[in-house]
């Protein structure tokens, strides 16, 4: 969304409407894609920006210059919010409208008149179908499904059933210096569902504050500096827990859609990637916890932990008997040492 023709901008409010039916709001961001800033920044001036949560098929963003002053604050034409929506399974054709935009300069205060439409429709106007897992597309994330420290590079996972916790693993594979970082995350609807509050951040940027969202299949997870620490190069960025629902049949996958980071300048940058995890019920190997294709000591030190444990997990009930004791101990015994 632009504004054209502003004059000493200090701050403005705008709110976007849009059919839930046929979209889902994903995010709203203040800046664009290619490094393109708010035009708040574009002379030299600090911003603070705030969105609400969607409601009612409608989206608010708003910003406000800090310390506004004439030398500071832009005139003319520039970027005002980015927005992300994404097509729901029954997408034929719709329509986005600016509902509402309201501008401040000085103690002067507009609301203007809108009505402009953006329409999007389908290539021939039916449902889009759904792609699956696609193509990789690498880039600067990699993705380890083994839950053992350090990356072993498990990306295809067998032996999974509905109830099983899969804990995927995020490294940073040469990243710029940066003070902060985000991916998105596309899961498939149903399959899997992101544990809340599971992601974890690893110390690759010391004492950053984490942020985890989930909505309409897609997970934003992320890392930002408050004081100022940054990290580069590679290393462990954190770690997250994904659920199999009943809706798991045979196999399915998730993947990295987006890798954001806040380098040390402050500039935002985004990647597009694809980077595809995939979960499968055949080619399982019975006591395999790890999924590194081996039963040994790692899959013993996990077993062990859940021995006993008053949390339950179905993973662990070898003799599926509702319960992890001895007959599951007796099971893992006879299955040590092999191999897929």
């Amino acid at each position: 969304m632009y504004a054209l023709n502003t004059t000493d901008l200090a701050g403005y409010t705008v709110t976007l409407a849009y059919d839930t039916t046929q979209v889902s709001f994903k995010r709203v961001g203040e800046n664009g894609l290619q490094s393109e800033k708010n035009m708040l920044f574009s002379n030299g001036g600090m911003a603070l920006f705030i969105g609400t949560p969607p409601e009612n098929g409608r989206v608010e963003f708003a910003g406000v210059s800090l310390g506004a002053f004439l030398n500071t604050t832009p005139s003319g034409n520039g970027l005002l919010a980015l927005y992300r929506f994404i097509p729901t399974a029954q997408f034929s054709e719709t329509n986005f409208q600016i509902d509402r935009a309201i501008f401040q300069s000085g103690d002067v205060r507009d609301t203007v008149a809108t009505g402009g439409i953006a329409r999007l429709v389908a290539d021939d106007g039916s449902p889009i179908p759904s792609t699956g897992a696609g193509e990789e597309i690498p880039g600067l994330i990699l993705i380890d499904l083994d839950p053992a420290e350090g990356n072993q590079g498990l990306k295809l996972k067998g032996g999974i059933k509905s109830g099983d916790i899969i804990k995927v693993q995020l490294f940073a594979d040469e990243f710029p210096e940066i003070s902060g970082f985000g991916v998105n995350i596309e899961t498939s609807q149903g399959a899997l569902i992101y544990i809340d509050k599971s992601f974890v951040a690893g110390e690759f940027i010391p004492g950053g504050l984490v942020v985890a969202t989930n909505r309409d299949g897609i997970i934003d997870a992320g890392v930002a500096s408050l004081s100022g620490a940054t990290g580069r190069g590679t290393g462990f960025l954190g770690e997250l827990d994904l659920r199999v629902t009943d809706s798991f049949v045979d196999s399915t996958y998730f993947a990295i859609v987006t890798v954001g980071f806040t380098l040390r300048d402050g500039t935002i940058q985004e990647v597009p990637v694809r980077i595809i995890g995939r979960l499968e019920t055949a080619g399982g190997l019975v006591g395999d916890f790890s999924g590194d294709g081996t039963v040994g000591f790692s899959d013993f030190i996990l077993f062990a932990q859940a021995f006993g444990s008053p949390v339950f997990d179905p993973k662990y009930d070898l003799s599926n008997d509702g319960k992890i004791g001895f007959a599951d101990f007796l099971i893992f015994a006879t299955v040590w040492g092999t191999r897929a």
